[in-house]
């Protein structure tokens, strides 16, 4: 396997771009001589040289394009080349600074941001309409956790169905799962999200203390 630990650029002015890299983008930059300036930010080293024609160009993954887009063009020297675009599985937008580096900002769309519903890790046939009523209650877990959420009820559902001797799982183990897999302090919230999808949370619902 091969990693690419240094990428070269090349602008007109190295130093100035060394400079907008450390201003705007908080690259460390150093210049070592007999050998030019150098940038990295941890993630990604760039060696800087000099040539009449920029061919620099840096994708900047973003998880607020809008916000961070705004951030960079406060600075005097970089200007917007294009509006935000929406692709289909992003947003991105084109920037240009005047010591002849180009940003390309992009931000990944996220399920909530496309209106999905990732289907659910199953080994066994669900109800189809009790499967779409957990798909949207698991949109109560923030993004980051919520693979882990859906695996982790999915399992448990479908355990619960084996133990009872079932071979499809309904609304009684699905709800009975996402109530076992859930934290006591987020139970409110999520009897909330079943009552949102017409589901008696009652059923479900445990005393405080249990």
């Amino acid at each position: 396997m091969y990693f690419a630990i240094a990428s070269h650029i090349f602008v007109p002015d190295p130093k100035q771009s060394a400079s907008f890299l450390a201003e705007c983008l908080a690259f460390r930059t150093q210049y070592k001589d007999g050998y030019g300036w150098s940038a990295e930010n941890g993630t990604v080293s760039l060696l800087i040289h000099s040539s009449e024609q920029p061919q620099a160009s840096l994708e900047i993954q973003c998880n607020h394009l809008e916000r961070d887009s705004q951030a960079l063009l406060k600075h005097a020297d970089v200007h917007a080349v294009s509006d935000i675009e929406k692709h289909p599985r992003r947003l991105e937008q084109r920037l240009i600074s005047d010591c002849g580096i180009s940003l390309i900002l992009s931000q990944m769309l996220t399920e909530d941001d496309l209106n999905e519903l990732p289907d659910l890790p199953t080994s066994l046939p669900w109800d189809e309409q009790t499967m779409q009523h957990v798909q949207r209650i698991l949109r109560i877990v923030p993004l980051d956790f919520r693979a882990k959420a859906r695996q982790q009820s999915t399992e448990r559902a479908e355990y619960l169905a084996v133990e009872q001797g079932d071979l499809m799982v309904s609304e009684t183990y699905a709800m009975q799962a996402l109530v076992d897999v859930t934290l006591k302090f987020q139970h409110p919230t999520l009897y909330q999200a079943m009552r949102d999808e017409g589901i008696a949370s009652e059923v479900y619902e445990r005393p405080c203390g249990n």
